[in-house]
């Protein structure tokens, strides 16, 4: 199959659905719509479940070909056992006690990725820091409004800045009030512009992430 049937079809399917979605959403109540609207959403679950399948399936693969080719001894055997240890945990209590909301499975959560999680939120600290290190340069006229601002607001925040200087407080609430408001908004109207301009892209065969999959498969 070329890669231009590849590409063709995914394509059809998501506009033909695509456009059934937005009718059904902005056009009066239509049984026949709404029954439509009903069976592709149930079909996306179904769709969605064997994804999932499918990418456990890639996991297991991806890690097993990685121990027999590295070996356990080798640090990428070792991380990948423990990978596939995990993951056949999981899925091993859940299946066996009946389901996510045992005892058992709660346990083993609560002493398995609450840890990892808190240990990963610690890192991306260090690396938030980091970031904001570089951002505040004063190299830029922006990035000296960002210095300022992120400064009082940080003052505003600690017991250390209102025990100083009273007025920090109500210099903080205000930037937080008007100017990151702004901002915000701004960037989600942006955000909402490029996800139509992607979706219409995409729609029209014309998304290159879409055709590099396809040529890729």
């Amino acid at each position: 199959m070329s890669a231009t049937i590849k590409s063709l079809i995914p394509t059809l399917i998501t506009t033909i659905v695509a456009i059934f979605i937005i009718v059904e959403y902005f056009a009066p109540p239509i049984t026949i719509l709404g029954d439509i609207k009903g069976s592709f959403t149930s079909w996306a679950v179904i769709i969605a479940s064997f994804t999932m399948i499918l990418g456990a399936l890639y996991l297991v693969r991806f890690h097993g070909l990685k121990i027999i080719r590295e070996g356990l001894g080798s640090q990428e055997g070792l991380y990948s056992s423990i990978t596939l240890f995990i993951l056949v945990l999981f899925v091993s209590v859940g299946l066996a006690f009946g389901g996510t909301g045992t005892p058992q499975y709660n346990l083993i959560y609560m002493n398995i990725m609450k840890p990892i999680a808190s240990i990963t939120r610690g890192i991306c600290f260090f690396y938030c820091i980091s970031a904001a290190y570089r951002a505040f340069k004063l190299k830029t006229w922006e990035a000296g409004g960002m210095l300022v601002a992120g400064v009082l607001y940080s003052l505003r925040q600690i017991p250390i800045g209102p025990a100083v200087w009273a007025p920090i407080e109500h210099i903080g609430d205000w930037i937080l009030t008007y100017p990151n408001v702004g901002a915000t908004r701004g960037g989600i109207v942006a955000t909402a512009f490029g996800s139509i301009i992607i979706a219409l892209r995409t729609l029209y065969n014309k998304e290159l992430s879409v055709k590099m999959i396809a040529e890729a498969g």
